[in-house]
């Protein structure tokens, strides 16, 4: 895995919380290669 820090912008940061919020956290975390450590909501949540 590759341990580079990404940085995003203001703008990638909403857009990839509206994209979460439309397919879910899940497929989103994924599709950006985030780790879940970075999500706030409990996975419970997520669901």
């Amino acid at each position: 895995m590759n341990r580079n820090k990404r940085k995003f912008s203001q703008e990638e940061r909403l857009e990839i919380l509206r994209e979460a919020e439309q397919q879910g956290i899940e497929v989103t975390l994924r599709k950006h290669n985030l780790s879940r450590s970075l999500c706030k909501l409990p996975r419970t949540l997520a669901i």
